[in-house]
């Protein structure tokens, strides 16, 4: 799995760990199932047995089994729009 982290999610990643005083990584999951598939978000998480580990910029990601064998590569983008704030994770084709 390759992860692509965009200046703005890369800054506001930076401004989550810098707060925190006990830092997770962070989780790639999937958030919803519609008819065009899957859409995916982030969280903070442990660590589980069965999750591939992705090092990037710094920053640990996580994914179970069915995102990393989904997810190829990724861009995460971050927005501070108000009708569109938050992580957006995009996959590349």
């Amino acid at each position: 799995m390759k992860i692509n982290l965009e200046k703005s999610a890369k800054n506001q990643l930076e401004n989550i760990v810098s707060s925190n005083s006990n830092p997770k990584p962070f989780r790639i999951m999937v958030q919803n199932f519609s008819w065009r598939g899957p859409s995916f978000g982030l969280s903070r998480d442990e660590k589980q047995k069965e999750d591939t580990v992705v090092e990037v910029d710094g920053f640990t990601f996580l994914a179970d089994s069915y995102v990393s064998e989904v997810l190829h590569e990724v861009n995460i983008e971050y927005s501070d729009k108000f009708f569109s704030k938050g992580f957006r994770i995009i996959p590349i084709s």
